[in-house]
């Protein structure tokens, strides 16, 4: 019996195995790897495999996991024992600041030697910034940072409106990425 990850993976492989206009915009280089929040673990286990399917169609992989970012920013930041201690303290102004802190990080690692027009560069851990910062804007950062293929692993779903929501949240935005879906087929 086939799991979610397992069709993700599956419908990955169609979508990584197209050949890759080389003209494209940013936006239009985003691929969504649409997964239940549920699945978290079991996508994390398979992580080599999408690695493996990427290096077997001939593309180059690069991964990046923003999963400990804020928890790491937050330790070395001088007013965290202001942010744990009333949250309201975290303004606007740090939420910026941090945001730049991400994309910093982002840029450093997307503009490695191994990174090039042939490579995907996978974004792990989406999730774990809900709340804290506006995911979209760190994908539009990103997207135009990457030569290759963005892959965010999105733990969320699109809408019927093109919508993409994070974490199955009441908030949505729309997005030019591609959706790599892990509950049906991809067409080619």
């Amino acid at each position: 019996m086939s799991n979610r990850i397992d069709t993700l993976l599956k419908n990955y492989r169609k979508r990584v195995d197209l050949p890759w206009a080389s003209n494209l915009a940013g936006a239009q280089r985003v691929w969504f790897a649409l997964y239940p929040p549920v699945e978290e673990r079991r996508l994390r286990l398979r992580l080599p495999d999408f690695e493996m399917e990427t290096k077997e169609a001939e593309h180059g992989w690069k991964m990046f996991d923003l999963t400990n970012t804020f928890p790491e920013w937050l330790a070395a930041n001088d007013y965290h024992d202001d942010y744990f201690h009333d949250l309201s303290n975290f303004t606007r102004s740090a939420r910026k600041k941090f945001e730049r802190h991400v994309i910093q990080q982002i840029r450093e690692s997307a503009t490695a030697s191994e990174v090039n027009p042939n490579s995907a560069f996978a974004i792990l851990g989406v999730g774990s910034l809900f709340g804290v910062l506006t995911i979209a804007e760190v994908i539009k950062a990103a997207a135009d940072m990457v030569p290759g293929r963005l892959l965010v692993f999105f733990p969320g779903y699109k809408t019927e409106n093109n919508t993409y929501k994070l974490l199955d949240a009441a908030i949505a935005w729309n997005y030019l990425a591609e959706a790599i879906p892990s509950d049906e087929g991809v067409t080619q």
